[in-house]
């Protein structure tokens, strides 16, 4: 029998000039079983093909830790956005480590930390409680220094399609105060789709999100905060990961 989990919102990175976000995933295989498991890895690029990875073998009752990317560095090194599959012959706890990506400048204002998440199924509809693109410089008209906290905050939403068919995604989002906003776009097979909400929705107004699709998708957010001045004030950092719970939900 074959088990499947997916992760949609990978990072892959070495710092540079041209770009100086950082990307070191990781992934957590943990087999509970008391059988040794074989565990079969596939990546989607928001531009390029698929590839499969090299098994990794998991001893029973104990996990194993990839990291990238030297797991794979031929293809994993600066690979930018990317999802996976897992397909193993046991089932699998697995947990990933440092989702999204941290721009960080010297001397480090904000060190952060990393998240953990687990990897999901597929389905064709997807609920995410908590939305928000917080912009103090704004709100405040540019009195920073009337900021509750250091920081504004913004989101990305990652979409990973991993069938062989192009895939529509439809994105309500949901406000208390003002009306929905509501975004389509089409996912192709085999791909990942990110999608940024900074300067495309009412700055400091939450939000929840209802995503359907036409076929099943895995899809996830990660919340950065970063410089009240902008992104390139002190750098972004990862604040917050979160999967969304899939749908219905009201049955």
């Amino acid at each position: 029998m074959a088990y499947e989990y997916y992760v949609s919102s990978g990072f892959c990175n070495t710092p540079s000039a041209n770009d100086p976000r950082r990307g070191i995933p990781e992934i957590i295989l943990y087999n509970p079983t008391t059988e040794t498991c074989t565990a079969r890895m596939t990546l989607f690029f928001t531009e390029n093909s698929p590839v499969e990875l090299d098994t990794v073998s998991v001893k029973p009752e104990t996990n194993a830790l990839v990291v990238f990317p030297r797991f794979n560095p031929a293809v994993l090194t600066n690979c930018g956005f990317f999802g996976f599959k897992i397909i193993s012959d046991t089932p699998l706890v697995t947990k990933y480590i440092n989702v999204g990506y941290q721009v960080v400048h010297d001397p480090p204002h904000y060190s952060g930390g990393c998240v953990h998440m687990d990897a999901t199924g597929l389905s064709s509809e997807w609920h995410f409680p908590d939305g928000l693109w917080l912009e103090w410089n704004k709100q405040l008209n540019g009195e920073i220094e009337k900021a509750p906290f250091p920081f504004n905050e913004m989101e990305h939403y990652y979409f990973l399609n991993p069938s062989k068919e192009d895939v529509e995604v439809d994105m309500r989002l949901r406000f208390h105060e003002i009306d929905d906003m509501h975004f389509v776009f089409n996912v192709p097979a085999e791909r990942l789709f990110v999608w940024e909400n900074i300067d495309r929705v009412p700055y400091n107004k939450g939000y929840a999100v209802k995503v359907t699709s036409s076929g099943p998708i895995s899809c996830s957010s990660i919340r950065f905060i970063y410089g009240l001045r902008g992104l390139e004030e002190w750098g972004v950092n990862i604040h917050v990961a979160q999967w969304a719970v899939p749908g219905p939900v009201t049955e």
